[in-house]
């Protein structure tokens, strides 16, 4: 929603992370592969395949966003990662670890982070209250 916001390094940056919030449980799901090709669709950026050998040190890339990007920057890669960890409808212990050291890196308020997982959990219920509708009728 806010990925279109970001320069290029912060477009790979935030690509870095998400691969490391998907292959951070060593699985894949359907949903996270689609919400990663949906960000790279929004960044004008030409989807690829997650490659399960991906390596990426999250706490220097973390390191870099805080040092480098400003507080806005800094906030959507905190709403669009909490969005990845949830989309699945689990969210791992692997992912939380991901979250709390991005939160903490990034000095975002544990609170403002609390109420991103509340607005992105209801964006959720709303769309698939809105598949229900167009679906089935209900």
């Amino acid at each position: 929603m806010f990925l279109s916001r970001l320069n290029e390094r912060e477009k790979e940056l935030f690509l870095d992370l998400a691969q490391a919030v998907i292959l951070s449980d060593h699985t894949v799901y359907v949903e996270e592969d689609k919400l990663l090709k949906d960000y790279e669709l929004e960044m004008g950026l030409a989807p690829r395949t997650v490659d399960p050998e991906y390596k990426v040190d999250v706490d220097a890339v973390l390191a870099e966003v805080a040092e480098k990007s400003d507080p806005k920057v800094q906030r959507i890669f905190c709403m669009e990662l909490l969005a990845l960890t949830m989309v699945d409808g689990s969210y791992e212990p692997e992912e939380r670890e991901i979250v709390k050291n991005m939160v903490l890196t990034l000095g975002i308020p544990k609170g403002l982070a609390m109420r991103a997982m509340k607005h992105i959990k209801a964006k959720q219920e709303a769309i698939e209250g809105l598949e229900q509708f167009v679906e089935l009728g209900e």
